[in-house]
């Protein structure tokens, strides 16, 4: 037996800055990168309790606006 090299075809998430496998991974990946790049979580803070995330703060506006990304991204890839 020996070892070959294979090409795959793998899908660039570049906010992300990783490559994956499937379009899903990718797509769903780079969304939450996007948005977690202009809402950027806020470290806990263990004297107050207080802690931001955009996902749990407004999970309403997160997954409304994680969806159109998704969407945006889907008709993207080529």
């Amino acid at each position: 037996m020996s070892i070959e090299a294979q090409t795959a075809k793998v899908y660039f998430a570049p906010t992300k800055g990783r490559r994956y496998l499937t379009k899903g991974s990718a797509i769903h990946n780079e969304a939450r990168a996007i948005i977690y790049k202009h809402y950027p979580r806020e470290p806990y803070e263990s004297d107050t309790g207080y802690f931001c995330d955009i996902g749990e703060t407004r999970p309403m506006y997160f997954t409304r606006k994680y969806k159109a990304l998704c969407e945006a991204l889907r008709n993207t890839i080529k």
